[in-house]
This record gives C-alpha cells, sequence and structure tokens, in this order.
C-alpha cells in the first residue's frame, strides 16, 4: 500500500494520564512521541493498547 502524502508534523506529549472504567485501570505517567517518530504499543490481551489509542 502506497504512503500517503503527508506535510508538516504533529507530535503529542502526554503527561499524568490516569483511566479507570470498573476494575480496569490504566495509568501513563509520560508519554511524548515527536513527528516522523515510530511506536509500538505492545502488551497482554486485555492490558488496555486499544483504549490508550482512543483517549
Amino acid at each position: 500500500m502506497p504512503r500517503a502524502d503527508t506535510r508538516g508534523e504533529i507530535g503529542i506529549r502526554v503527561e499524568g494520564l490516569r483511566f479507570s472504567r470498573g476494575a480496569f485501570s490504566l495509568e501513563v505517567p509520560w508519554l511524548e512521541v515527536s513527528p516522523g517518530e515510530k511506536v509500538a504499543i505492545m502488551g497482554e490481551n486485555g492490558s488496555g493498547k486499544t483504549t490508550l489509542l482512543t483517549l
């Protein structure tokens, strides 16, 4: 699949993220993704990967 033509830069910085739903809890003290950087979100099934990306 060809890569989409992208222009500009986007970065993200998250500090002190906490999320709870029932017995599920996710805490990310610090996360920074710089423009052009690749990130892998890894973990066991049900560990909150999709929830982190949805937030």
